[in-house]
């Protein structure tokens, strides 16, 4: 009897289980033996959320193995708890209670008065009003893409540093009157822009003069800042002992000369006065030896003018 041990009873019977996907075949016996045989069979599904894969023969060396991955085509919304199908540009998740879920939502903005500041700040935060400093435009602060900072009279009103004439000519914003800037290879020294020319500070002092020594084009004021001239002048004297101390151009963009003073440094034994001349500061030269005038004799000196 098949199934049976020895063929003709039934002492033992090895028999498949319903649905187990198992097969019993032979008779027990050494020239029949029990054979048992499986035809287990595995298969995995994709959908439009998970990438299914299957690989392995089912064996102990080579195991089943099935993997998941997201698919292309899954989204948020396919989670239990999202309902979010066609959510909206700049719409957030928000929890619902109601429902239980996570929806699109547009986000939560701040409320007026939500955000407390001092009166340096304007806006409350919001998308309507965000928040922002406030520029005093009376104290030369404004506001721009790259932030607060001085406006461009601002930065016409403080000491700018420039790295020499060549930096400071190509700078921005261009100088108002009176602007002031250092070089830092003239370090210490202080120019002004008189509206047309960087001008040396250092020697600008104020005094009250009751005279001046030439009137150009009108006398001093006794109030205007002076510009100091200081420089060596070599010349010859012509026959009648006179030279060129401060020329038309020297006092071109001068209105006058307050005072001149001049110190003989060269070889020649002179003593020279000076003398306002048709708009300029003539020199005459006298010989110490005999007092008499040093004609076409080479002379040398050292001005100190203050022009105004």
């Amino acid at each position: 009897m098949p199934n049976c041990c020895q063929g003709a009873t039934c002492a033992c019977k090895v028999v498949a289980a319903p649905g187990g996907h198992m097969t019993v075949t032979g008779s027990g016996q050494a020239q029949d033996p029990f054979l048992l045989a499986a035809d287990v069979a595995f298969g995995v599904a994709s959908n439009t959320t998970f990438n299914m894969t299957q690989s392995g023969s089912g064996t102990a060396d080579d195991p089943w193995v099935i993997s998941v991955d997201y698919a292309a085509t899954a989204r948020l919304t396919d989670l239990p708890d999202v309902d979010a199908p066609a959510p909206g540009n700049g719409q957030v998740l928000g929890w619902n209670a109601s429902t239980g879920q996570w929806e699109a939502q547009a986000p939560t903005t701040a409320s007026a008065g939500t955000i407390l500041h001092n009166q340096s700040l304007q806006g409350d935060g919001s998308a309507a009003s965000p928040l922002g400093v406030v520029p005093d435009a009376n104290r030369l602060i404004q506001s721009s893409t790259q932030g607060i900072g001085l406006s461009d009279n601002g930065m016409a009103s403080v000491v700018r540093h420039f790295a020499n004439v060549t930096d400071r000519a190509a700078g921005t914003p261009a100088p108002t009157l009176n602007s002031l800037s250092i070089l830092d290879n003239v370090p210490g020294r202080i120019d002004y822009w008189n509206g047309t020319v960087w001008t040396p500070l250092l020697d600008r002092i104020s005094v009250t003069a009751t005279s001046t020594f030439l009137q150009i084009s009108g006398p001093y004021n006794s109030t205007t800042p002076l510009n100091r001239i200081l420089g060596q002048v070599s010349a010859t004297t012509d026959a009648n002992g006179n030279f060129t101390v401060l020329s038309s151009a020297d006092l071109a963009t001068a209105a006058g000369v307050v005072s001149v003073h001049v110190q003989e440094t060269g070889t020649a034994a002179v003593r020279v006065l000076v003398n306002p001349v048709s708009g300029q500061v003539q020199g005459t030269a006298y010989r110490l030896t005999d007092g008499q005038l040093a004609t076409n004799t080479p002379v040398t000196v050292l001005v100190d003018a203050m022009l105004y």
